[in-house]
């Protein structure tokens, strides 16, 4: 069968407060760190509650243990087991965005860890979010068309942002939307992307996660049924795009598109 498709584009972070934690075998370690603000040049963020979770040596995870910033952003952990099997994230909630810190653990000998969390102020504009790169990929399958998508989504500045209210993503704010082709079925979540935060409601993804300073990417898959006629794809970006690719892998399918230029065939890994 002789495999036609149209494809339109458009571009439309005196003494800290300390708290002991309970890891199922005291000791003497203590992780200790600051709290920072990247929008305001690195200042630290007073009186904002810590919390350390804690993954323990035998694989569950022991009870959260909670602390408060000093007036200079710096907080402190003591009596942690130094097994160095046990891993501790610091993480903190600034103005309704989570923030964590890396992963730490005590290495032989040593009692004392140093982190950072860095905050951002929070902004409802989208004026610095850019896609800087995209992708679909489409495969010939049982019963239709295999579709992936990939986005390199871009915050150029340095505020986190949080979206606006949107009725079909749970009450929570939406910060991205990925509309999909009609008939789209069987859609599952790859990079960057969670049940927690992303849904698929009326013919559209919508995800609810916070975008940091930075980069990010998201990527789904979905089937598209077989059918005598074209299969015609239709993009509408909600952000600025850089660059976009449109792949088939197929010897006999026929491409056509006002905005998109026809390239030599090219080897995809992954």
């Amino acid at each position: 069968m002789l495999l036609r498709i149209l494809l339109a584009l458009a571009l439309v972070f005196v003494l800290p407060l300390v708290a002991l934690a309970q890891t199922g075998d005291a000791g003497d370690g203590v992780i200790q760190g600051r709290v920072v603000n990247g929008t305001r040049a690195g200042e630290g963020v007073a009186s904002l509650e810590v919390t350390l979770k804690v993954l323990v040596h035998d694989g569950h995870e022991a009870a959260p243990v909670v602390a408060r910033t000093d007036g200079q952003g710096y907080f402190i952990f003591e009596g942690l087991s130094t097994r160095a099997e046990n891993i501790y994230e610091v993480s903190a909630v600034y103005q309704g965005t989570e923030y964590q810190g890396e992963q730490v653990g005590f290495s032989a000998g040593s009692t004392d860890v140093l982190t950072e969390i860095v905050v951002y102020d929070s902004t409802s504009s989208d004026e610095a979010i850019k896609v800087a790169r995209a992708h679909t990929i489409v495969l010939p399958g049982d019963d239709g068309l295999v579709v992936t998508e990939y986005f390199l989504l871009v915050n150029e500045s340095n505020l986190t942002f949080v979206g606006a209210p949107s009725g079909g993503s749970g009450g929570k704010n939406a910060t991205v939307k990925f509309a999909l082709p009609q008939g789209a079925t069987g859609v599952e979540f790859s990079d960057g992307l969670d049940d927690c935060c992303a849904t698929v409601q009326d013919g559209a993804i919508t995800d609810s996660l916070p975008l940091l300073p930075g980069t990010r990417e998201i990527a789904f898959t979905y089937e598209v049924p077989s059918s005598r006629e074209p299969f015609i794809f239709s993009r509408q970006l909600q952000y600025p795009t850089d660059g976009y690719d449109f792949l088939v892998r197929s010897a006999t399918a026929e491409i056509s598109s006002q905005l998109l230029r026809k390239e030599e065939p090219r080897s995809v890994a992954g």
